[in-house]
């Protein structure tokens, strides 16, 4: 039943929410230079996302990049109004077509988080091999259940699932990786092998967050400075060793606005994250933040 009135739920509120007067709210705030729209990608269609920066364009905001956040948050440059910058984890082959030529047609800043284990052996992304075993061999392993479980336990059946599944590539390579590091594409770490961060132990995390940085700058020649939690994981413990890394940002997955009150948290940004399966309008509802509000209004009141 449940199922039934998300279902519902998820045709119906885009609509509602559109013409509800919220988004409006939320674009006159950025006017007035109250906020800066966080938004993230995965691995989204080349129309998904070319229709997500044409909307952007359309209310007349101009996109920002990490560095020119970066200036914002030291106070080198002023706090914009109707500003919004796009971020995207994991680095997909998909991604160069999709979503680096649609940038650079539009000429605007993206920064793409790399997880380094996959562009450099070649495989599948390990929560893929996860979602095969589910949909063909009826396994019970799940992102959520691997949550609950220690790194090493995960990586155990990581390893079990890549032994006897044959994935192909989904990462781009490192000579695709250079080949877009350059004008308003930028690139920063995602880990090695994208685990939860929570659940390493100190030497797993620090491995992880070091590791991916000097791989990175070793493969492109170049300074990576900025860096994106994996899952959203991530404690004080992370926060310092990304510190200590010579990162002078990070990015979190939490749901909320950059303000120039939270700005200067510069190792916990928040993000509003694009769901690639979800219609336009719906995205629009989340990367404009009144899609959250409304859904914790709702749970709040036990309405789903």
């Amino acid at each position: 039943m449940k199922s039934i009135i998300r279902k519902i739920i998820e045709f119906f509120l885009p609509f509602y929410l559109i013409n509800s007067g919220k988004i409006n709210k939320v674009i006159k705030n950025a006017a007035e230079g109250k906020i800066i729209l966080s938004v993230f990608f995965h691995n989204p269609s080349k129309e998904l996302f070319e229709s997500i920066v044409k909307w952007f364009l359309d209310k007349e905001f101009h996109f920002i990049s990490a560095d020119d956040l970066y200036e914002i948050s030291i106070h080198k440059k002023a706090f914009p109004s109707k500003a919004v910058i796009f971020t995207v984890d994991d680095g997909w082959k998909e991604n160069k077509e999709n979503l680096v030529a649609v940038a650079n047609k539009y000429n605007i800043p993206v920064s793409i988080f790399i997880n380094t284990d996959p562009i450099e052996n070649g495989n599948g992304y390990w929560v893929s091999y996860l979602k095969y075993s589910q949909e063909t061999l009826g396994t019970s392993h799940s992102v959520a259940s691997l949550k609950k479980q220690s790194d090493s336990q995960r990586k155990n059946i990581v390893s079990q699932l890549e032994s006897s599944i044959e994935l192909p590539r989904e990462a781009m390579t490192i000579d695709e990786l250079k080949s877009i590091n350059n004008g308003k594409i930028s690139l920063g770490a995602h880990t090695l092998s994208h685990p939860f961060l929570v659940n390493c132990s100190n030497e797993d995390s620090q491995k992880e967050i070091f590791s991916s940085k000097e791989k990175l700058e070793n493969w492109l020649g170049t300074k990576v400075e900025t860096f994106a939690y994996p899952f959203g994981s991530f404690g004080e413990r992370e926060i310092e060793y990304v510190k200590s890394a010579g990162f002078k940002m990070a990015f979190s997955t939490v749901a909320d606005y950059i303000t120039k009150e939270n700005i200067g948290a510069l190792y916990k940004l928040p993000r509003f994250e694009i769901i690639e399966h979800a219609s336009l309008k719906e995205n629009i509802c989340r990367m404009t933040g009144v899609w959250d509000e409304t859904i914790n209004l709702m749970k709040k009141n036990k309405s789903i």
